[in-house]
């Protein structure tokens, strides 16, 4: 019988991110050229697993919730929710009764909102 051990999972796991990383660094390159420009790749793969973790934490784990709130974070700024003038993205992703995708939804149309009227700066 074969037995993984949680260590050869933690592995496992790390790697899995690793790869995810680098495919996402790949994307956001490509979709946000200004916002990366001055970025090796190595140091855009250790920002996208740096967010990947983030938003782990944040219990943000389906694959178009973190697409959608990785490109928020690449425009805004890392941890843009904690800035005090976005308090409203802050109180998104606290909310304890929304999924992932629901809460990915909500901060991509407040966002819009805040955009159209000025309150976000791009």
């Amino acid at each position: 019988m074969l037995t993984i051990r949680p260590s050869q999972v933690a592995v496992l796991e790390e790697q899995k991110l690793k790869n995810t990383a680098h495919d996402l660094a790949i994307i956001l390159r490509k979709k946000h050229p200004r916002v990366f420009q001055f970025y090796t790749d190595q140091q855009l793969v250790t920002w996208t697993i740096n967010q990947l973790r983030y938003l782990k934490a944040l219990d943000i784990n389906t694959d178009d919730s973190i697409n959608r709130i990785i490109n928020l974070l690449a425009i805004f700024g890392a941890q843009f929710e904690r800035c005090t003038d976005a308090q409203w993205a802050l109180d998104i992703i606290e909310k304890e009764n929304f999924d992932a995708d629901q809460k990915a939804a909500l901060l991509c149309n407040e966002a819009q909102k805040q955009l159209n009227n000025g309150n976000l700066i791009m």
